[in-house]
């Protein structure tokens, strides 16, 4: 008899000690079983959202407020409130801004500016609010308390008032009409003495303005050109000096002469002989023109005369031709 009492013993001791089996349910189920979209934290057993529109009907560039109201959560500090701006639904159709919601009775309150896009707006979209639900069964224990959406209507914008017109203040002659023939008469133009004056005025300061700015542009312009002349001169003195070592000092001396030229002057190609030479220089207004043409032919006769002049005589005439042309500029 013994043995009965010890087994009925230990089936009361193992009921108690035994958990009912809705305490070996998880207050939440890990992160991987939580929807991807839509889930903000709530638990509970008979969670509910809506939408709350308020107005309904706004012009063109108005904006709506849009409260969501969630009741029911067991947890209410750990919801979090929806990033509307991360929505497509209502980013494709609003401008969303954040606002600070009212303080709601029982439950949660998250408000947003909606201001449409388009007219073509005609809702606000549903919001699917999923919360846990440690009662239900493990595979419907994330359930959707889905906000509805709610009708609204985009309305044309309200026209602009004109600015009042401003009254002009101006003497009485600005209104005056003027009528009669003598305003087609074309009449000839008659400059006056202060026209002549500004056009004298203007001939004189024009080419003194012009050598200012060509004077303030290449300061060196005149610095160089002189530069120039004289190493064509110490090039054809040079030249000179060393054409009694040549087997043609005559011609050597010439060509010393043409070259200074060239490098002074622009001749025209072939503006070798005589008679050419000083017609370009003459055209250019040189002056020693008549002089440049008598040496060379003294160098032509030279060159080809039965007694040919020495080579003193020609570098001296050669030298004195080059110092005159440099002292003429």
């Amino acid at each position: 008899m013994l043995r009965p009492a010890i087994t009925r013993a230990t089936f009361v001791v193992l009921v108690f000690l035994i958990p009912h089996p809705s305490s070996l349910i998880p207050a939440r189920q890990p992160s991987f079983f939580e929807p991807k979209e839509g889930y903000y934290g709530a638990r509970g057993t008979a969670v509910k959202a809506r939408w709350d529109v308020t107005p309904t009907t706004v012009p063109e560039g108005g904006a709506v407020v849009a409260t969501l109201t969630v009741t029911g959560a067991t947890n209410p500090a750990e919801v979090k409130r929806p990033d509307l701006a991360k929505v497509a639904d209502f980013t494709d159709r609003f401008v969303v801004e954040d606002v600070p919601g009212p303080v709601a009775a029982k439950g949660l309150a998250f408000a947003y500016r909606l201001r449409p896009r388009t007219r073509g707006v005609t809702d606000v979209p549903g919001l699917n609010f999923f919360y846990f639900n440690a009662d239900a069964a493990p595979e419907r224990r994330y359930q959707n308390a889905r906000a509805l959406g709610v009708k609204i209507t985009v309305t044309a914008a309200p026209p602009t008032a004109a600015p009042p017109a401003v009254p002009l203040d101006a003497p009485d002659r600005m209104f005056v009409v003027e009528t009669g023939a003598r305003l087609l008469d074309d009449e000839p133009f008659a400059p006056g003495p202060a026209a002549w004056a500004a056009l004298a005025a203007l001939a004189v300061l024009t080419p003194v303005g012009w050598y200012a700015a060509w004077r303030a542009a290449y300061p060196d312009a005149a610095r160089l050109a002189r530069r120039r002349r004289s190493r064509a001169a110490r090039r054809a003195l040079a030249a000179v000096r060393a054409a009694g070592r040549s087997a043609d000092p005559a011609a050597a001396c010439a060509a010393a002469v043409i070259g200074y030229l060239r490098a002074r002057y622009p001749l025209p190609p072939g503006a070798d002989t005589p008679p050419e030479a000083a017609a370009a220089l003459a055209a250019l207004g040189v002056a020693g023109a008549d002089a440049v043409e008598a040496f060379l032919r003294a160098c032509d006769a030279a060159r080809f005369a039965p007694t040919p002049d020495t080579a003193v005589s020609l570098a001296a005439a050669a030298e004195a031709l080059v110092a005159r042309l440099e002292a003429a500029e």
